[in-house]
């Protein structure tokens, strides 16, 4: 059975302003099949539209996008999430930690460079993804060693095997943990 969250629930659960809330919503998801502010009935989301809505206004807030460059970033990365199992759940239930995702750590590396045809803004982004860590002696030191896969979002989604870098013109990059991200939202969500 899935459930549904209404606006002060995933306000006072999520720790974000009421006003805060709704307005994300609004930006980030289509408008409410059932009406409209003047309709009388709540708006209800499920987990991935809640979740839409908490990371487009994490990327927002703490990652300094847009409204209209989020848009764009949430459009191009929702393949990619719904293949990594963090959109898409058929039953509408969170799952938590990363024992639930096989033990992916994920994060995206968010480029923002000048469209191909220098008129504007576009974006490219690639997948890091850690394989796993160990830990040894050497010549008497404590050495951590981590394993980690880089491929473009655009790799990952249709299975080409591209390199990373593509050439990247960097204008800016950021770093956007979403796996870490989806834990906290899931932990706040399910207590």
């Amino acid at each position: 059975m899935i459930k549904f969250y209404v606006n002060r629930e995933l306000s006072d659960l999520l720790d974000i302003r009421l006003s805060k809330w709704k307005r994300w919503s609004r930006e980030f998801l289509p408008p409410d099949p059932l009406g409209g502010m003047q309709s009388g009935y709540a708006r209800q989301y499920t987990p991935d539209q809640a979740f839409t809505v908490y990371m487009g206004g994490h990327l927002v807030s703490a990652l300094n996008f847009s409204i209209a460059e989020v848009k764009q970033i949430l459009e191009d990365l929702t393949p990619w999430l719904r293949k990594q199992n963090i959109l898409g759940q058929t039953n509408g239930s969170l799952h938590q930690g990363k024992r639930n995702r096989g033990g992916v750590d994920s994060r995206v590396y968010i480029f923002r460079r000048l469209s191909k045809d220098n008129t504007g803004v576009a974006f490219a982004y690639i997948e890091r993804t850690r394989l796993y860590e160990e830990a040894y002696e050497q010549h008497g030191a404590h050495v951590r060693r981590e394993v980690y896969r880089e491929r473009s979002i655009s790799a990952a989604v249709s299975g080409e095997t591209v390199a990373a870098a593509d050439n990247l013109e960097k204008i800016d990059s950021r770093i956007f943990y979403v796996t870490h991200l989806y834990d906290r939202f899931a932990k706040k969500l399910v207590g």
